[in-house]
């Protein structure tokens, strides 16, 4: 889903988005943003990964649904969750 946590904007944002992004701080939730890239019919080996930690300086801007899927499974599993966070429309992801 591409609508993030917040950005400042209210319309189609969680009410609590600033609250929540400003006391987010987990370590072992780490997440990596993927830049839009050219459509390819071949995996794609080229692309850098980098991961960081969820903090209340970059909670915001990650999606909503893949932030409280990752805080729900962290918390669920305590066990260290990664996300691949993808803001393009119809991205297919597989692993």
């Amino acid at each position: 889903m591409q609508l993030p946590l917040w950005d400042g904007n209210p319309r189609f944002r969680d009410n609590n988005g600033a609250m929540i992004a400003s006391l987010s701080n987990y370590p072992l939730i780490r997440f990596s943003c993927m830049a839009k890239r050219d459509f390819s019919t071949k995996p794609r080996t080229d692309y850098p990964m980098t991961w960081e930690a969820i903090r209340p300086d970059n909670a915001g801007r990650l999606s909503a649904t893949a932030f409280y899927y990752g805080v729900e499974l962290y918390r669920s599993l305590d066990i260290p969750i990664g996300l691949i966070i993808s803001h393009g429309g119809g991205t297919r992801k597989e692993l």
